[in-house]
């Protein structure tokens, strides 16, 4: 099956933080238009990863490593997610900015 064929979930989890995000930009920094140029470039991200799964490098960290979580880097956020081969799916679980701890949001696996 190509990988093109790949659809993209979104845990309910990572659209809040992503909301979260640009909120914050638009409505603490009155910036909606670089909110809004952050949006574009996530979701190109995530179009990238609806062709190409694999793009991105499973995480090597001890703790995570055997989990299958990916980190696409798009720009300061990192996208972490898992593919789901039998059903041809990426899920998002997190989109969170550079300066954010992920560890804290990943937990100990």
């Amino acid at each position: 099956m190509p990988e093109s064929d790949f659809s993209i979930i979104v845990t309910v989890q990572a659209e809040a933080e992503l909301i979260g995000v640009l909120d914050y930009i638009s409505n603490v920094f009155y910036a909606k238009e670089t909110a809004e140029r952050i949006l574009a470039k996530i979701t190109k991200g995530f179009t990238q990863l609806k062709a190409f799964p694999h793009s991105a490098p499973l995480m090597d960290e001890p703790e995570y490593s055997g989990f299958g979580i990916h980190r696409l880097v798009v720009s300061n956020f990192s996208i972490f997610y898992c593919i789901n081969e039998k059903k041809s799916q990426v899920e998002i679980l997190h989109v969170l900015h550079g300066m954010q701890d992920y560890t804290l949001k990943l937990g100990k696996m």
